[in-house]
């Protein structure tokens, strides 16, 4: 039993510094598109925030955040990572092309949360960004 714990922990350890890796390639990609006039570059189409108003403790909202790559070259998303396992991403896993349009839909689940709520959909891409991420925001209210 012990062992397999071990080898649990070493697998989890080994997978999370294979993704620090990725990451770490995927800044310094983003670093050069940040200096190459023709990078990719995002831009949504309604906006980067969605307010979805008041909803039902329980109830999930979603949306569709549709954007642009206005850059010169091929965008790719790496990943998406929301800020609270409340909202799931899904994006395009294929490189988008100059001029082209895609979507990222963020759902958003309701359940244990209360109250006024601003939530961080974070993007790593080789995108122009004026930091490490761009990021979308999604906000509300969520009552009895």
């Amino acid at each position: 039993m012990l062992k397999k714990i071990f080898l649990i922990i070493f697998v989890a350890m080994a997978a999370h510094c294979a993704k620090l890796q990725a990451q770490e390639i995927d800044f310094d990609q983003q670093a050069a598109a940040s200096k190459n006039a023709a990078a990719p570059k995002f831009k949504f189409i309604n906006g980067e925030v969605f307010q979805f108003g008041k909803l039902k403790q329980g109830q999930k909202v979603s949306h569709k955040f549709e954007f642009i790559n206005v850059g010169k070259e091929d965008l790719k998303i790496v990943y998406v990572n929301p800020s609270c396992g409340c909202t799931v991403a899904d994006w395009p896993k294929t490189p988008i092309g100059p001029g082209k349009k895609a979507i990222i839909s963020v759902t958003f689940d309701s359940k244990e949360q209360f109250g006024m709520i601003s939530k961080e959909v974070f993007i790593l891409s080789n995108a122009v960004t004026k930091g490490d991420f761009y990021t979308l925001y999604i906000k509300g209210e969520v009552t009895n």
